[in-house]
């Protein structure tokens, strides 16, 4: 899926906005302004409020993750991969820095505890979850949670380094 398609329905994405934090911009491929760059081409697709951005690898089409701090971390397989990541686990950040372990396990019984914080925050939570999960015809959400944690295991290739002192960023896990 090319997300650009989506930058004229405002309603999408002010729903991916709210409920995962999930920003989809114009492609841009200068990653100056988050001062760091990248040892391959990529080009941002998405960011969140925070700073931080989603890059897909120009070469293999594969997504990572950006941390404001410049710590990295591979998502998704492609495009499709991470709006299902971003739907069904919209605080799948929360659950790696959670963990000290990447398993279906450890982030299957976060997932619960992460899920019940988010529906006290957002009493509409599911209504909101399940419009975005038929827009998009999300999977149910084991499949994706094992896409995820092979993704994260799989680890990265992409390297990020400061652009003011050209030091290499940690990874993410």
């Amino acid at each position: 899926m090319n997300l650009n398609e989506l930058i004229g329905d405002k309603k999408i994405l002010g729903l991916l906005e709210d409920f995962s934090d999930f920003i989809v911009i114009p492609r841009e491929n200068d990653t100056l302004p988050y001062l760091y760059k990248c040892n391959t081409e990529v080009e941002i697709i998405a960011k969140s409020g925070s700073g931080s951005c989603y890059v897909r690898n120009i070469n293999d089409g594969k997504i990572s993750y950006i941390s404001s701090e410049g710590q990295v971390v591979y998502v998704a397989e492609n495009t499709c991969k991470l709006l299902e990541l971003v739907i069904q686990y919209p605080y799948w950040l929360d659950m790696i820095m959670l963990s000290s372990n990447v398993s279906t396990d450890s982030y299957s019984s976060m997932h619960i505890e992460l899920k019940n914080e988010r529906l006290a925050d957002i009493p509409d939570y599911i209504e909101l979850q399940n419009v975005l999960i038929k827009r998009f015809n999300v999977p149910n959400s084991e499949s994706v949670l094992d896409d995820f944690i092979s993704a994260v295991k799989s680890g990265t290739s992409l390297n990020v380094l400061s652009s003011v002192d050209e030091n290499e960023y940690e990874k993410l896990t």
